[in-house]
């Protein structure tokens, strides 16, 4: 199934942002603005995450079960090893799936007049 891909990539790239977003939060070492600005872009990327882990059922538990300890404002020195958890459910879900289990997610993915840019030959 062609989709399938799509629905993998969508899954991968809204974790790592995740995860991505924890290692800079993680670095903030003083208040301000980085640190606002941080702690809003993991509360965004947590937000997409848990509506793919309530749409995706098993295949996606284990990314679910990562993100378990993120809270609303969490402090720099709160993040931990949260990213490194992350990041090894996401490697775990990348080699265990290929997207075909997971047409429950479809909704969530943009549509082709959402898309980004253009094809480049």
């Amino acid at each position: 199934e062609a989709y399938a891909f799509f629905r993998d990539d969508y899954v991968v790239g809204r974790s790592v942002d995740l995860e991505m977003s924890l290692r800079g939060l993680a670095k903030a070492t003083a208040d301000g603005t980085y640190k606002t600005s941080m702690q809003a872009r993991v509360a965004a990327a947590k937000g997409e995450v848990d509506k793919i882990v309530a749409a995706g059922g098993d295949a996606v538990k284990g990314i679910g079960g990562a993100i378990g300890d993120i809270k609303a404002d969490m402090a720099p020195d709160q993040v931990g090893d949260i990213p490194d958890k992350v990041a090894a459910a996401v490697k775990k879900f990348a080699e265990d799936n290929d997207g075909s289990n997971l047409a429950s997610i479809d909704g969530l993915l943009p549509k082709p007049d959402q898309y980004k840019g253009s094809a480049q030959p």
